[in-house]
């Protein structure tokens, strides 16, 4: 295929680009766990989060359940929208919401920091006491503010 045709289909695809956002997320919830790792409990690390293992389940188990209602709602509501548009004007209004990049990246974003907390779930140790990986949550929160903020804007 040549490059413009590919690029083309990468454009009007509605789910590529959101695909993308997710698996970056899905790399970010593998790395920085390790990196985690790698600087060790010892290292205060400026800067991040630091609280024990308890409250950093509840604090990812909450962004993740709060990420996937808002990805709930912002897709019912814009596949509503979309549906009274399309039936008022023209159909014609689905491929510029497709083309639409604030509305793939709005959701690409949404599930990636869903992804990304559900998997460094795992990281946090059974024992409530014990703390939690600070540079794991404190990425957890800055992708939750990344999102709503762009969500906002």
């Amino acid at each position: 295929m040549r490059l413009s045709s590919l690029r083309y289909r990468f454009r009007e695809s509605l789910l590529q680009l959101p695909m993308l956002i997710v698996l970056g997320g899905l790399v970010l919830a593998e790395v920085v766990p390790r990196l985690d790792d790698a600087w060790g409990e010892a290292t205060d690390t400026p800067v991040t989060l630091s609280i024990n293992s308890n409250a950093a389940t509840w604090l990812l188990s909450t962004l993740d359940g709060a990420m996937i209602t808002t990805l709930g709602v912002v897709f019912s509501l814009t596949v509503v929208s979309l549906q009274l548009a399309s039936s008022q004007f023209s159909p014609r209004v689905m491929r510029s919401f497709v083309r639409d990049r604030l509305s793939q990246v709005v959701i690409g974003l949404l599930v990636a920091t869903f992804v990304y907390c559900a998997v460094t779930l795992r990281e946090m140790d059974a024992v409530p006491a014990e703390p939690a990986p600070s540079l794991t949550l404190t990425v957890a929160v800055v992708l939750s503010v990344v999102t709503v903020a762009h969500q906002l804007g």
